[in-house]
């Protein structure tokens, strides 16, 4: 098919955005070293997020006047300076640069699903031996709220009985 992947890891979003974006393959960016590695990446990628808006053109102009063609040059610009000249949009472009996280990720507990497995794992599995793939299931049917599970498997289909889901064809 030529079907061609890229896929980076980063200790922030943004790096590994960045660099999934501008580097081929896979690349792994350690914690502390985002601005180092995305350094060499051309100042285009920074807008390759699709995020076209109708600055980007003025600011791809301004750093290509200003002979700034990578995002290294455009992280050792002093702040001040860029904010004054660029404002706040600057400032921001300069943080993606040096991959600086600007998006905050919040941690949440498992999923509903997962607890709900946990539950009828611990209920069922000792007595009456299921496989793990097929608690996930039911226990998925249970969270959503189904009316229903289609299932041909019969030991999925008594566990889904059991738990007081209606079992289909």
């Amino acid at each position: 098919m030529g079907l061609e992947t890229n896929v980076a890891v980063a200790f922030t979003l943004e790096a590994a955005l960045l660099a999934a974006q501008g580097f081929s393959g896979v690349t792994v960016i350690p914690e502390g070293k985002e601005a180092e590695i995305l350094g060499s990446l051309p100042i285009q990628v920074l807008f390759a997020d699709g995020d076209n808006s109708e600055d980007t053109e003025d600011f791809l102009e301004t750093f290509r006047r200003w002979g700034i063609r990578k995002f290294r040059e455009l992280a050792v610009l002093p702040e001040v300076a860029l904010s004054e000249r660029l404002g706040q949009r600057g400032l921001e472009l300069q943080r993606k640069a040096c991959g600086v996280g600007i998006r905050t990720l919040v941690p949440c507990n498992p999923p509903l699903a997962f607890e709900e497995a946990r539950r009828i794992a611990r209920l069922r599995t000792v007595t009456e031996g299921h496989r793990s793939l097929d608690i996930l299931h039911v226990a998925a049917a249970l969270v959503s709220e189904a009316e229903e599970l289609l299932t041909f498997d019969e030991r999925q289909r008594k566990l889904a009985q059991a738990e007081g889901l209606k079992v289909k064809p």
